[in-house]
């Protein structure tokens, strides 16, 4: 029994125990398509799959894993993405909002002066990374304070910028004037 929920550039996964599995292993494609591609092996009863296209249907399929093997396929489930949702953005508190929503589409429709707000936290960190596009239009974005991602324990894996960690996300004509990083 899967349960999927549906975002625009991922799709949760959960599912039922199997008794004795020690994994699970997941597979996706969009429908139509012949091949799999690899969504991870999990050993919780949920995970994310990603980063998948926008108003597009999937195909998804679990199994079941441990020492003795691999265990059938579930049945196929399909559903389809969610259309990104797009915003304008005009100052500080809107700006910061974009971690509300890392998958949206994001146009700047002002300059913007962030000195109003003390630590801005980076948008997109290790565990929530941003997927969405944001383009600045040639406005500039003041007298922001950036903090560092602390939620990362490895510091390799820390977001430092104004934008922390982008996967396939797309950022244009953005403009940082008087900003520090802390």
């Amino acid at each position: 029994n899967i349960q999927v929920t549906p975002k625009s550039r991922f799709v949760d996964v959960s599912w039922e125990a199997v008794e004795g599995a020690t994994a699970y292993e997941l597979q996706y494609r969009k429908a139509g398509i012949e091949s799999w591609s690899n969504g991870g092996v999990a050993t919780e009863l949920t995970t994310k799959i990603g980063i998948l296209d926008p108003v597009t249907d999937y195909e998804i399929r679990v199994t079941a894993k441990n020492i003795a093997g691999i265990g059938p396929w579930s049945n196929v489930i399909t559903t389809t993405t969610t259309a990104q949702i797009s915003y304008n953005v005009s100052n500080c508190q809107q700006l910061q909002d974009i971690n509300n929503d890392l998958e949206g589409k994001y146009t700047q429709t002002a300059d913007i002066d962030c000195s109003s707000v003390p630590n801005f936290s980076v948008i997109g960190g290790a565990s929530n990374v941003f997927v969405g596009s944001y383009d600045g239009k040639g406005f500039s974005i003041s007298n922001v304070t950036i903090s560092t991602d602390v939620e990362a324990n490895d510091t390799s894996l820390r977001a430092v910028g104004l934008f922390g960690i982008v996967l396939n996300g797309d950022l244009q004509n953005i403009t940082l004037k008087n900003s520090t990083v802390l």
